[in-house]
């Protein structure tokens, strides 16, 4: 079984396993998909920064970042089933269960 972990970290994919960042080449899903994946992420780079004040504030934005970020994972299981997915809330700075 593979182990993959969706998260909105810098200078990533979004997507990696315990061997690194997954890309379209080494994780065959749909293009439209991939571009979802890279907005999410592209989206979720303003929260990375934040102190945790600047995260309180900005709760609804982490949500709906979390939220896409979720329906992320339950798309690729989808298309794999057989995978296990984590993720992570770079928001909450925690992993979510979903």
């Amino acid at each position: 079984m593979k182990y993959l972990m969706v998260s909105a970290d810098y200078d990533a994919t979004g997507i990696r396993d315990n061997q690194g960042e997954l890309d379209e080449v080494s994780l065959p899903l749909s293009e439209p998909l991939w571009r979802r994946i890279r907005q999410w992420v592209g989206d979720y780079q303003v929260i990375i920064p934040m102190n945790n004040a600047e995260r309180q504030a900005s709760m609804d934005l982490i949500s709906e970042l979390d939220e896409r970020g979720v329906n992320i994972c339950k798309d690729i299981l989808s298309d794999f089933p057989g995978l296990k997915i984590e993720y992570y809330s770079e928001g909450l700075l925690k992993k979510l269960p979903f």
